[in-house]
C-alpha cells in the first residue's frame, strides 16, 4: 500500500511539474521546427522548395515523367474523357482552370477538347429523376435498370435493353478511342496541388480526376464486350475479346502508378475483367487458338503483387510529405488531431510539445515503421504477413491519440529525442495505412488471376480434345508451363469437374479448406476460398452443410451412384430418428 501510494505521489507531482511547464509555454519561443534533408529522414534529397522543405510532388512527378509524352501516356487519351466536373476548384482557380493545368502537365499545349462518353446505367438513372412526379413511369423504369443492372454481368442481347444498347453504339468512336488508350505504354498520371494550398499543402491535398475515370472507361468496354458475346453476331466474339483485353490492360497500365488510390482501382478493374473472362469461357464460342491466345495474354498482364514496393515508396513518401508539413506548421496538426475547436491549454501544449520536439527523430521513427511494415508486406505467405501487421497494428493502437494527457505532459518535459520519437509514434498511428486488409487484397486478386489462366488452359484442353483433364498436371506442358502450388502456401489448388462444367479454387488467406465457397457464401469477410467456376458451384447435402463436389479421379457414373446411395441412407437415417423420437414420446 505503502510502495503504492509513492507512486501514485510521483505521478501527480510529474503531472503538476508538466502543467506549471505547458501554462508557460505561450511565452516561450521555439521556433520553427528544423530536420536534416537526408535517406534517413525524408527519403528522398530534391528538389526543395523555398523555405527549405522537401517538395515531394514535384520529387515524384520528376520520377514518374521521364520518358513520358503525350503521344506515349494512356493517361493523355482519357484526359479528353474526363469532364471539368471530376477536377476540383477553388475560390482561386475554376474547374476549367484546373483541366488546362492538367493539359499543361500532361504535354498539351492547348488542351484538347472534351469527348463526351456516357454510361448506359448512368443515363437510365437521369430519367428516374426526370419521372419523380410520375410513379407508373418512375416505376417501370426503375425495373428495367435493376434488371439491366443484374444482366449487364453476363451475356446481355440488345433486343432486350435497346435503349442501353443504342447508346452503347452511338459512342462506339468514343469507346475505340479507349482501345486505342490501351495500346499506349505508359501511365504518367500528374500530381497538381490545388491553388491555393501551395505554401503547406501535400500530396495527400492532390486530385485524380483521370486515374478515377480508368475505372468507368474499362466498366464500358466490359459492358460492350458482354453486349458483343449476348448478340453473337459475326465478328462479335472477336469484338469481346479485344475489349475484355483493352480493359485488362488499362488496369496493368495503371499499375505503374505509386498511390494506393490508384491500385485501388485497378483492383476494381481487375475484378470486373476476372468475372467477364469467365463469362467470355462460359459462352462457348472460343477456338481452342482464341482459348490458348487469351490465356498467354492474362500471363502477359497479370495482376502484380506489389503491395510491398508501392508501401516502401508510394505511401512512406505521403506519410513523410503530411508529416513534414505538420512539423512546419503545428496549428495544422493540432487542427487535425482535433476536429472540435481545442483548449488554449491543449493548443500550446500541442504547439510547444512539437515545436521543443527533435524533429529528425520523428522523420527516422517514422521510416522504421515503414521498414516494417515493408518487411510484413513481403513475408514469404500471405499467413506471416498477416500475423506480422497485427503484431504491428496492435503496437501502433497504444499511440492513436492525444487523449492520453498525462502521456503527453510526460514527454513534453522529457528532452527533445524523446518528444520526437513520441510524435513519431502518434503519426504513424494516425497516417500509416490498414496493412492487413491491403495485403489480403492484393492476394486475393492474384490467386483470382492465377486460376482464371487455369480455367482457360481446361478450356482449352476440353476443346481440343472434347474431355475434362483427368487432373491439373495433365495439362502440362501442351496448356500450362507448370502447375504452381496454391498461393496461400496451405496445398495444392484444387480442381473439380463433372459433364456440366468444373471449378478450380485456392484456399484463402485463412489457410483454411472451405470447399470452394466464397465470403459471400460463408457470410464471413476472413474465412473463405477464392474460385473460378464454369457451369459447377458447390451444392449442399440434404441435413448437413457439407459441400458435394466431384473430384477429378471420379467416374461421373460411379459418383451419381454414390451419390444416390448416400441421399437413399441419409433420408433413410433420418427416417428413423423421427421413428425413435416418436417412440420416446409416446
Amino acid at each position: 500500500m505503502w510502495r503504492r501510494g509513492c507512486l501514485w505521489l510521483s505521478g501527480i507531482l510529474i503531472l503538476g511539474l508538466s502543467i506549471l511547464i505547458a501554462i508557460n509555454i505561450p511565452y516561450q519561443n521555439f521556433g520553427k521546427s528544423k530536420f536534416k534533408i537526408s535517406p534517413a529522414t525524408t527519403t528522398l534529397t530534391g528538389p526543395l522548395k523555398a523555405d527549405g522543405s522537401l517538395d515531394y510532388v514535384a520529387a515524384v512527378n520528376q520520377r514518374h515523367m521521364d520518358g513520358v509524352k503525350s503521344e506515349n501516356n494512356a493517361v493523355a487519351v482519357i484526359f479528353r474523357l474526363t469532364p471539368e466536373a471530376f477536377y476540383p476548384e477553388s475560390a482561386e482557380v475554376s474547374r476549367k482552370a484546373m483541366r488546362e493545368q492538367f493539359a499543361t502537365a500532361l504535354g498539351f499545349e492547348v488542351g484538347p477538347s472534351q469527348l463526351e462518353l456516357e454510361d448506359p446505367e448512368a443515363v437510365i438513372q437521369k430519367r428516374l429523376t426526370q419521372l419523380l412526379g410520375e410513379p407508373a413511369a418512375y416505376e417501370q423504369t426503375e425495373q428495367y435498370l435493376n434488371a439491366f443492372r443484374s444482366a449487364s454481368k453476363s451475356p446481355w442481347k440488345s433486343t432486350r435493353f435497346p435503349d442501353c444498347a443504342e447508346i452503347l453504339h452511338e459512342q462506339r468512336d468514343v469507346l475505340d478511342l479507349i482501345v486505342n488508350a490501351a495500346t499506349r505504354p505508359r501511365y504518367y498520371h500528374p500530381f497538381i496541388l490545388p491553388a491555393g494550398k501551395s505554401g503547406n499543402a501535400t500530396l495527400l491535398n492532390a486530385s485524380l480526376p483521370i486515374g478515377q475515370r480508368f475505372r468507368q472507361c474499362a466498366r464500358l468496354l466490359l459492358l460492350r464486350a458482354m453486349n458483343s458475346l449476348g448478340d453473337g453476331e459475326p465478328g462479335g466474339v472477336e469484338s469481346a475479346i479485344r475489349d475484355i483485353q483493352s480493359a485488362r490492360r488499362l488496369g496493368w497500365l495503371q499499375c505503374q502508378s505509386i498511390s494506393l488510390t490508384e491500385k485501388l482501382i485497378v483492383a476494381a478493374i481487375y475484378r470486373m475483367v476476372n468475372e467477364a473472362e469467365i463469362n467470355l469461357i462460359d459462352s462457348g464460342h472460343l477456338t481452342t487458338q482464341q482459348l490458348q491466345e487469351h490465356q498467354a495474354f492474362i500471363r502477359e498482364h497479370k495482376y502484380p503483387i506489389d503491395m510491398g514496393e508501392r508501401i516502401d515508396f508510394g505511401e512512406r513518401i505521403l506519410v513523410l510529405d503530411q508529416t513534414q508539413a505538420l512539423l512546419i506548421d503545428p496549428v495544422q496538426f493540432v487542427q487535425q488531431q482535433n476536429q472540435n475547436s481545442p483548449l488554449a491549454f491543449q493548443e500550446n501544449l500541442i504547439r510547444g510539445l512539437v515545436r521543443s520536439a527533435d524533429t529528425n527523430t520523428t522523420l527516422r521513427v517514422i521510416n522504421q515503421w515503414f521498414d516494417r511494415y515493408t518487411a510484413a508486406a513481403k513475408q514469404p505467405t500471405i499467413q506471416q504477413s498477416l500475423q506480422a501487421f497485427e503484431e504491428i497494428e496492435d503496437q501502433l493502437s497504444r499511440f492513436d491519440s492525444f487523449n492520453n494527457l498525462q502521456s503527453s505532459l510526460f514527454n513534453l518535459i522529457s528532452g527533445p529525442k524523446s518528444r520526437g520519437k513520441f510524435i513519431g509514434n502518434l503519426l504513424a498511428a494516425m497516417l500509416m495505412p490498414a496493412g492487413a486488409q491491403l495485403v489480403r487484397a492484393d492476394f486475393d486478386l492474384s490467386t483470382q488471376d492465377q486460376l482464371n489462366e487455369i480455367a482457360f488452359a481446361i478450356s482449352s484442353y476440353r476443346s481440343k480434345y472434347h474431355a475434362h483433364p483427368a487432373k491439373l498436371t495433365t495439362l502440362v506442358p501442351e496448356f500450362l508451363e507448370a502447375v504452381k502450388p496454391s498461393p496461400s502456401g496451405a496445398e495444392e489448388i484444387q480442381y473439380r469437374f463433372n459433364e456440366s462444367g468444373f471449378m478450380v479454387y485456392s484456399i484463402g488467406s485463412d489457410g483454411i479448406d472451405n470447399g470452394g465457397r466464397l465470403s459471400s457464401e460463408l457470410n464471413n469477410s476472413r474465412e473463405y476460398d477464392i474460385r473460378v467456376s464454369v457451369g459447377l458451384l458447390p451444392t449442399v447435402e440434404n441435413g448437413s452443410r457439407k459441400k458435394r463436389l466431384i473430384r477429378a479421379t471420379e467416374d461421373e457414373k460411379n459418383y451419381r451412384e454414390k451419390l444416390k446411395k448416400t441421399d437413399t441412407k441419409s433420408r433413410q437415417e433420418n427416417l428413423d430418428t423421427n421413428r425413435s423420437k416418436s417412440k420416446k414420446t409416446s
